[in-house]
């Protein structure tokens, strides 16, 4: 293996020449926006979890409507957007919330049932021949 050695020359002109252009200094303006939420998580979750009647799916389009209207700079319209995939998301975990609430009743009720018919202290009084 042979390794090249590049003498360097020592006038700064002609070193400076041959190296990058030094880095331009950008500057960027910020805007400074208010937080508006876009409930995108829990939409996510409702559509998933709790899509009762495609409710979950229909605040899960409104927070998507409402980020890009965030990243569009429309204040308004993500606000409008994000306020009714709240309400959306609300309904669609409350009405969950009360059908799994409905079902475990049901399940309760159906295992009482079936306890009461089949005691095992009442006394056997079927009428068998032996």
């Amino acid at each position: 293996m042979e390794y090249k050695t590049e003498e360097v020359p020592m006038d700064p002109e002609s070193y400076l020449s041959k190296q990058a252009a030094p880095p331009l200094l950008l500057t960027s303006a910020v805007r400074n926006l208010p937080l508006t939420r876009d409930y995108f998580v829990w939409s996510l979750f409702n559509s998933f979890y709790m899509n009762i009647c495609c409710i979950g799916f229909l605040a899960l389009t409104f927070s998507v409507k409402s980020r890009d209207r965030k990243f569009v700079g429309d204040l308004e319209g993500c606000r409008q957007h994000a306020s009714t995939a709240r309400k959306l998301n609300i309904v669609s975990s409350v009405l969950c919330a009360i059908s799994i609430i409905i079902v475990v009743v049901i399940a309760m009720a159906g295992t009482f049932h079936i306890l009461k018919k089949f005691d095992l202290n009442k006394p056997n009084t079927s009428t068998e021949f032996k």
